[in-house]
């Protein structure tokens, strides 16, 4: 995927925005080796410096991370927490230190409580996605009681236009290893 096109499909994608400020791009990419990663936080370099303290995914130990030459194809993530009620999220601030404490509504009858440090990818119960998403209760659920499956986080890290755009991705020489 060119610099030009990851941009173009950046801007049908709305981020998140932590509450710290930093803008999420939460996607499922398909990369050109087959791989479907459907939980990949797209970000800038500046904002993802930001938001971890470190300058780029490789210096994390354990960090997931996809090189945005590798991309093939980005689109909506079926396991995205729609944007409204990830927002919602990250206004009420973090539970405790590095994390947050929040359940999802479904229905009267069906709610799940998450335990996580980002909030755009939840696991879903099953035959529920995103369009079944009533309402969020952050603050809400125990922190120890979540048994949930953890989901696979990936990273790819784009570089910041020199103009004075803000849309990601429209100059080559990405962030590289």
């Amino acid at each position: 995927m060119t610099a030009t096109e990851l941009r173009q499909r950046l801007m049908s994608i709305e981020p998140s925005t932590t509450d710290s400020g930093e803008r999420l791009y939460p996607c499922c990419a398909k990369l050109i080796n087959g791989s479907v990663l459907p939980s990949t936080y797209f970000v800038s370099e500046s904002d993802f410096q930001s938001l971890t303290g470190f300058p780029y995914p490789t210096a994390i130990e354990g960090c997931r991370w996809i090189d945005p030459t590798d991309v093939r194809f980005i689109e909506d993530s079926p396991m995205r927490l729609p944007v409204k009620f990830a927002t919602q999220l990250y206004q009420a601030g973090e539970s405790g230190i590095g994390y947050r404490v929040f359940t999802v509504v479904f229905s009267a009858w069906r709610r799940r409580t998450y335990v996580k440090a980002l909030v755009d990818f939840i696991e879903y119960p099953p035959g529920k996605g995103p369009a079944d998403v009533k309402s969020v209760l952050p603050h809400v659920g125990n922190r120890d009681g979540s048994a949930e499956p953890t989901t696979d986080i990936y990273w790819c890290v784009f570089d910041e236009p020199e103009s004075g755009t803000d849309l990601p991705g429209s100059r080559p020489g990405y962030l590289h290893s």
